[in-house]
């Protein structure tokens, strides 16, 4: 038949499929892994979702259909009459395969927890566990508490040393030169540009 292998001694089985080909019953027929779904791919007989694909057993009792699927192909691979004859097909549905939003953060697999990649979860793998942050469409570990602490801390300390500095130099410079701008409000000017700049790339990084 199209896909077997027919070189090969059947044995408790039908003959075996060829690469890129499935089947879903151990004597049943070998079925092309591309006409399913670009984002399967078929060794060792039973399909898995490729890298950049993204799969959910969604259904009121997933974890038994995910189970009975994985259990398929455990026996799929005994080649003697050792196998377990409850096992022998899989009579439910395989989840539709949809191209993950983020290619990266896909990893493929079998199973629901095989599909995202350390660091994501959710639907397609686009959003972040509680580990990770977003970070121009990644992932990116969390800094350690100590880190975050020490900013807080650090940077208005030095922002004040900064300006105590400033105060004291636009002091000086005012008794000798009255009508000139202060360094303060020089200082000041060009904290509002920052300001409104950061607020507009926050805007634009957190659309992206």
């Amino acid at each position: 038949p199209t896909g077997t292998n027919t070189r090969l001694h059947a044995g408790y089985r039908a003959c075996p499929c060829l690469q890129g080909y499935y089947r879903l019953d151990r004597f049943g027929p070998c079925m092309a892994c591309n006409a399913t779904s670009p984002g399967l791919k078929c060794e060792g007989e039973y399909p898995s979702v490729k890298t950049g694909y993204w799969w959910s057993w969604e259904s009121s009792n997933f974890t038994d259909v995910q189970q009975r699927f994985v259990s398929f192909i455990r026996q799929l691979s005994i080649t003697d009459d050792t196998y377990n004859k409850l096992s022998m097909n899989f009579s439910g549905h395989l989840p539709v395969v949809y191209h993950c939003l983020l290619p990266d953060s896909c990893q493929g697999g079998i199973t629901n927890e095989d599909m995202c990649k350390n660091g994501y979860e959710g639907p397609l793998c686009s959003l972040c566990d509680t580990e990770h942050f977003s970070w121009f469409n990644t992932c990116e570990k969390c800094p350690p508490l100590w880190r975050g602490v020490l900013q807080l801390v650090l940077v208005p300390f030095l922002f004040v040393i900064i300006l105590f500095g400033l105060f004291k130099a636009d002091k000086l410079r005012m008794s000798k030169n009255k009508r000139a701008a202060t360094i303060v409000d020089q200082f000041a000017a060009i904290a509002k540009i920052l300001i409104g700049f950061a607020q507009v790339m926050a805007g634009i990084l957190s659309a992206l």
